[in-house]
């Protein structure tokens, strides 16, 4: 659901991406070089670019994956990442204004946006405010941090997607009424999410997010088993 609501949110992107790759891979067949190509269609460089982040997340994500399920039976673990969520977001308050757009961002930037996205697997740590955050504070600028955040987003659910349907016993078994209305239910307020973040991120308040963490990771450490 969520990533329906991503794909719908950024669909002029997706778009783009589509059509330059399309321009790219002809450009090279052609006979231009691959910087030429990147220059020439910038959303061809970014696809690219969102193809490497989510290497270091996949990797991860098959590395540990049975280490981070089992922290998901550990409350007082998840109320501490909330605390390293909250913090990373913090950070974004004292980072200057990005001046890297998408077809600036270096392939290091996109590599580390990735890893991070990787560790938020853990419970606690926001994926999106974390991947995010690394952006903004690696000094892209902090709309095209939130468009890269959430487009790298798509090859990881689609990935997490195809590892559950490998592992599901039976479709028979699945009560697909409460299944598609909670599927609906997702898919609008991931969208309504979208367009209340991604302005918050451009204004450069971000780190606004952070505050209420404090307090809830605090009294999840206080109070939780």
């Amino acid at each position: 659901a969520t990533l329906v609501a991503t794909c719908i949110f950024y669909r002029r992107d997706l778009y783009a991406m589509l059509g330059q790759n399309l321009d790219g891979f002809g450009a090279l067949r052609s006979g231009t070089s691959w910087g030429d190509s990147l220059r020439a269609f910038p959303h061809f460089r970014f696809s690219l670019l969102v193809i490497a982040g989510s290497v270091p997340t996949a990797i991860i994500g098959f590395a540990f994956k049975d280490y981070f399920e089992g922290l998901f039976h550990q409350p007082k673990q998840a109320a501490g990442m909330l605390l390293v969520t909250a913090f990373l977001l913090l950070l974004t308050r004292f980072s200057a204004a990005g001046e890297k757009g998408l077809g600036a961002m270096p392939l290091k930037v996109a590599l580390l946006v990735g890893l991070s996205q990787g560790f938020a697997i853990i419970p606690g740590i926001s994926r999106s405010g974390t991947t995010i955050a690394c952006a903004i504070l690696l000094g892209i600028e902090r709309e095209h941090a939130a468009r890269f955040s959430f487009l790298l987003a798509i090859p990881a659910i689609c990935g997490a997607l195809l590892l559950e349907l490998k592992s599901m016993a039976s479709w028979e078994a699945i009560a697909w009424m409460p299944v598609g209305l909670g599927f609906v239910s997702a898919a609008l307020t991931g969208l309504l999410a979208l367009r209340l973040l991604v302005p918050v991120v451009h204004r450069g308040v971000f780190h606004y997010f952070g505050f209420y963490l404090v307090p809830a990771g605090i009294a999840g450490l206080v109070f939780l088993p």
